[in-house]
Formats: C-alpha cells, sequence, structure tokens
C-alpha cells in the first residue's frame, strides 16, 4: 500500500449502563448514555490520542459514540466532530432493548440470526452484510477526502472514527477476509490503512492506556452481535 494511504484509528465508544446488563443495544430509541466508567475510559482514551497525529474526527450520531468523541475532541483543543449516521451500530430490529437472555427466550430464530450466516438478520433488523456494505463504504468516502501523504503534502492525514462493536467486526472482516473471534473492547484503538478500496490491518484492540487507568472493565457487547 503506498504513502497516499488514509490512516484510520477506529474506535468502540466508552461502556454503557446497557453494557453490563447484556441488554442489545444496536440503534435503541432509548440511546443508551456512557456510565462513569465509559466517562473514565473516554478520558483515558483522549489523553492517548492526544500524543498521535489526528487530523479529524468522524462519530456514529447515537449519544454512547458521541459522548466518547466529545472527550477527545476536547482533549485535541476542541477539534470539530462530524456526526455519521451511516456509522450507527448495526440494527438489531425486535431485539432492541433487550438482554441477551430476554432475546433468547422471546425470539430464538431472530436471536439466533445476529451471529448466524452473514446473510441472517433478526426481524426489523441489518444482517452482518447489510452493515458491512453501509460501513464500508462510507469510511472508504471518508478516506477519499482525507488522503496520505502525496507529494503536495507535507505529512499524512490520521482520521479518528468512533464507532460500535458490530461495525467494528465488520471492518475486520473486511480488512482481513475473516471473523475478528473476540471482543472489541470500550475504548480500544485499532487501526486499518484504506486506499480506494484497498484496505489493510495494522493494529486491533490496543486497550494499553485503559490496562494502566484501571478502567479495563470487561462489559458486555463488542461482539457482532453489535454494541
Amino acid at each position: 500500500m503506498s504513502q497516499a494511504a488514509t490512516s484510520i484509528f477506529l474506535v468502540r465508544h466508552g461502556e454503557t449502563a446497557w453494557n453490563l446488563q447484556q441488554r442489545l443495544q444496536g440503534q435503541c430509541q432509548e440511546n443508551p448514555p456512557l456510565n462513569a466508567t465509559g466517562e473514565q475510559q473516554a478520558q483515558a482514551l483522549a489523553e492517548r490520542l492526544s500524543s498521535l497525529p489526528v487530523s479529524a474526527i468522524y462519530s456514529s450520531d447515537l449519544q454512547r459514540t458521541m459522548q466518547t468523541a466529545r472527550y477527545v475532541a476536547a482533549r485535541l483543543e476542541h477539534m470539530q466532530i462530524t456526526s455519521e449516521v451511516d456509522l450507527r451500530e448495526r440494527h438489531l430490529g425486535v431485539l432492541e432493548g433487550l438482554t441477551r437472555f430476554e432475546a433468547a427466550q422471546q425470539h430464538p430464530a431472530d436471536f439466533a440470526n445476529l451471529s448466524g450466516s452473514p446473510g441472517a438478520k433478526p426481524q426489523g433488523g441489518e444482517s452482518q452484510n447489510e452493515v458491512a456494505q453501509r460501513v464500508v463504504t462510507r469510511i472508504e468516502q471518508i478516506a477519499s477526502q482525507h488522503p496520505g501523504k502525496t507529494p503536495h503534502m507535507s505529512c499524512s492525514q490520521t482520521v479518528l472514527l468512533i464507532l460500535h462493536g458490530g461495525v467494528l467486526h465488520a471492518c475486520y472482516r473486511h480488512a482481513t477476509g475473516h471473523m475478528f473471534h473476540g471482543r472489541n473492547v470500550n475504548c480500544a484503538i485499532s487501526a486499518v490503512k484504506v486506499e480506494g478500496k484497498k484496505w489493510s490491518l495494522v493494529t486491533w484492540n490496543d486497550a494499553d492506556h485503559l490496562h494502566k487507568t484501571g478502567f479495563m472493565a470487561s462489559a458486555f457487547g463488542g461482539g457482532g452481535e453489535g454494541g
């Protein structure tokens, strides 16, 4: 990949009470905010990113991601945040707002479709493939607006995206060609390079800043089912 590739940091939002309750968030209208731990995680993230060359911030427009982005933007001399509907979490349809136990009991077939084949989806929701199409298209558009180093530029641009667990899984699968078998930690930092339609993985799930601060709570979410 050439120097013209855009470097992109991908970060999951901070923890919410719904994460702790193992409640499926998706794009739920209740739109849960960060809890106290999530705010501390976001502060630790902001401190870590303050030493990195971030040139633009984009965030899903849901409350938990925008709150996380605001902590970072404030630390980066109040950098502007661009709110993006297309970076929202996977829509979970009839399962949104239910705990995992409730979803499995009330809608067993739909619940099974959360982690089933990439084309499967819960009633009223999105499949993994649909999420990937929506998110990858928008990220490639963002990358084209912030090109890497060119002959007319003194330095390359690095974009920060504040996202969700299900969205991060879609990004990992697109960059590598296979699934990420783990949880995307709240406020961990991942990175890819994007040039046109070519993606390459740089690092994934870096949570050193959370280990050092003690705010590495292992909350629910971060899987392909969305959180």
